[in-house]
């Protein structure tokens, strides 16, 4: 009886899963590779609009990568969700203050209010699932 029940537990879960799987669309290389350029497109406008320069991008973009590899070490760590999330907010930070030094202050708050302006507009075009 119990082999049987198990049997029928591990069918219905191995159902489910393949399930799942099937449902959720692969991307191909392709679409992969021209959602990368779109990003790198609107990131390319948001830069402009807020009145980067290209030495500026650099920077920034330098800044971002160096926080986000110390993210990732983070995110590998063996350690308590609060702690991870301590951990997080202090990088944050570092990441914020990194980059107000290195492009000032004002073209930092330009820069975010630009960002802010593309997701709410993005938010707004994208349909509501209700």
């Amino acid at each position: 009886m119990k082999k049987i029940f198990l049997s029928a537990f591990f069918a219905l879960t191995l159902a489910c899963v393949a399930q799942a799987q099937e449902a959720k669309p692969a991307m191909s290389k392709e679409q992969a590779a021209a959602l990368k350029e779109a990003k790198a497109k609107e990131e390319q406008e948001i830069f402009a609009k807020a009145g980067l320069t290209e030495a500026d991008i650099v920077q920034v973009k330098a800044i971002s990568k160096e926080i986000d590899l110390k993210v990732r070490e983070v995110k590998k760590e063996q350690i308590s969700e609060e702690d991870q999330k301590a951990k997080l907010k202090v990088l944050s930070a570092e990441r914020k203050e990194k980059i107000i030094a290195a492009i000032g202050e004002a073209k930092y708050k330009a820069w975010q209010q630009e960002r802010k302006a593309v997701a709410d507009a993005k938010k707004a075009a994208a349909p509501t699932a209700n």
